[in-house]
């Protein structure tokens, strides 16, 4: 299994192992990664944002030899909702306020997404007073992740778009399994912006034009 390293803060670019990739001339094909519920299946939510009959855990801790690590876990594509956040967050508080940890890496369950973002029918599910509380306490998470001092890694296992991509760069570094999926910021497609400072995090890590191009295309990459 090869990993390589996504977007690193000093140049903003892709840094590839393969040789297709090392090559000046070659860009990668966008591609547009639909979030489709026609293909998954997001289960039912109260107007709460509370899963019906969900019992499983979204957010598994584990931490040995100084390393935490924190699995976003909600099948199939690890979409975040509002109780996952709030695991997230208590898991990201656990690591930091242990002694014994030093490191925090983030990663999804299973092979196929490290998290395809927020849920689609849960924001659908749900008033609008209780989604805009849920987004600011989603990016609440994200801030307190980012001001860890703590060494935080963003381990890329698959697809990671949307808020997925945006809960990764909240994140020191980005590293990703080759080939294992696509990377973007779609949610023009859906007629929104990214939420969850996907815009500010976006632009300090490849610039300015850069980032509005890719948040106006909704385009996505293979890595």
């Amino acid at each position: 299994m090869r990993w390589e390293t996504f977007f690193s803060r000093a140049s903003g670019r892709c840094h590839a192992r393969d040789c297709k990739r090392k090559d000046p001339q070659y860009q990668a094909e966008p591609d547009t990664l639909t979030i489709c519920e026609k293909e998954y299946d997001y289960g039912d939510y109260s107007a709460a944002g509370e899963r019906r009959g969900h019992q499983t855990t979204d957010s598994n801790y584990r931490a040995d030899a100084g390393v935490a690590v924190i699995e976003l876990s909600d099948p199939p594509a690890n979409t975040y909702t509002y109780e996952m956040n709030r695991q997230l967050d208590e898991a990201i508080l656990k690591a930091r306020m242990d002694n014994n940890v030093y490191v925090i890496v983030l990663t999804g369950a299973g092979d196929k997404f490290f998290s395809a973002g927020a849920n689609i029918k849960m924001l659908v599910s749900v008033d609008p007073t209780f989604n805009t509380t849920s987004v600011l306490h989603a990016n609440e998470t994200l801030l307190r992740l980012e001001h860890t001092p703590k060494l935080v890694i963003a381990a890329l296992n698959g697809h990671c778009v949307g808020g997925g991509l945006e809960i990764a760069m909240a994140a020191d570094i980005r590293i990703a399994r080759q080939d294992a999926g696509k990377i973007g910021l779609p949610e023009v497609n859906l007629g929104v912006l990214p939420g969850t400072g996907g815009t500010q995090r976006l632009s300090r890590i490849v610039g300015k034009s850069k980032a509005i191009e890719l948040m106006v295309t909704g385009n996505t990459f293979s890595f």
